[in-house]
């Protein structure tokens, strides 16, 4: 057994990508949260997986549902009411520049329910019962920084 398992690995080392070997399909179906399994051809597959999520069900109640991959990118929109959006995943953030008259709000969606947020002053109060203003927000933009 494990002369065949050194000679498998061996094998496939030595053969190209470009072989028909190393042509890979992935099977949506067989999808699961953390897994992706690939046909190789023949009888050969290959399953790949990750600890954190890679993909994801809009309705993570909803099994009948396929997944789908997983795009962290924060993406500015220009022709909806929101100014920035990353809805590619197991939970949807909404941000706007200016909503209800507050400079900065993000709304966070999962499972159809929702929950808006937005910076407020911040307070520290003493035994006391005096208090002082700790952090206020501040003209904020939400930003994609590239990395190379």
């Amino acid at each position: 057994m494990k002369k065949i398992f050194f000679i498998a690995v061996l094998f496939s080392i030595l053969i190209p990508c470009s072989s028909v070997f190393c042509q890979k399909i992935e099977l949506i179906g067989e999808r699961t949260r953390n897994f992706k399994k690939f046909h190789l051809g023949g009888e050969n597959y290959r399953v790949v997986g990750s600890v954190a999520p890679i993909h994801y069900r809009l309705d993570p109640f909803d099994l009948t549902e396929e997944y789908k991959e997983i795009d962290l990118s924060l993406i500015q929109t220009s022709s909806k009411s929101w100014n920035w959006e990353m809805e590619k995943a197991g939970y949807q953030i909404r941000i706007w520049q200016e909503l209800d008259g507050l400079k900065y709000a993000a709304q966070f969606q999962r499972a159809g329910k929702w929950i808006t947020m937005a910076p407020f002053e911040m307070y520290y109060e003493n035994d006391a019962g005096e208090s002082q203003a700790v952090g206020r927000p501040v003209d904020a933009s939400p930003s994609t920084r590239l990395q190379n």
